[in-house]
């Protein structure tokens, strides 16, 4: 039975013409991949802080309107922007993608809700909530 032979010697890297590396197709994806990671976690950034103005807005203009039905409505929103985020491997505070606020396995189902859990976040809450409720009142 003739067996093919088996080499023993490391595979050689890619080298180009100028003797040096040239990065894999599987570097050149990953890289490829850590950049758009990054200006997704860029995006994703900057929506949870386009989010958090217009629910402080409709808070805002609820109150002074006299409605608040829509204030306890936006305020449940407004707490869910800060409770269903976290960091993300770019160290930015981004949401959790649609549905997986509560059904996250790391979170345990409803412990973003739990705020004894988060303090320092929901501290960041509460001031933010406050100056926004001081704001509608002119303050």
């Amino acid at each position: 039975m003739n067996l093919p032979e088996i080499s023993m010697e490391k595979p050689k890297k890619n080298i180009n013409s100028r003797g040096r590396m040239t990065p894999s197709s599987k570097d050149k994806y990953d890289r490829a991949m850590r950049i758009y990671n990054n200006e997704l976690s860029k995006a994703k950034e900057k929506q949870l802080i386009v989010e958090r103005e217009a629910t402080r807005r409709v808070i805002i203009e609820a109150i002074k309107q006299g409605d608040f039905e829509t204030v306890g409505l936006a305020t449940h929103k407004f707490g869910d922007l800060y409770a269903h985020t976290y960091i993300d491997e770019f160290n930015r505070r981004v949401t959790y993608t649609i549905g997986a606020g509560h059904a996250h396995t790391e979170l345990e189902g409803h412990a973003p809700d739990y705020v004894n859990r988060r303090q320092k976040l929901f501290k960041e809450f509460t001031a933010d909530y406050v100056a926004t409720i001081a704001k509608a009142y002119g303050a």
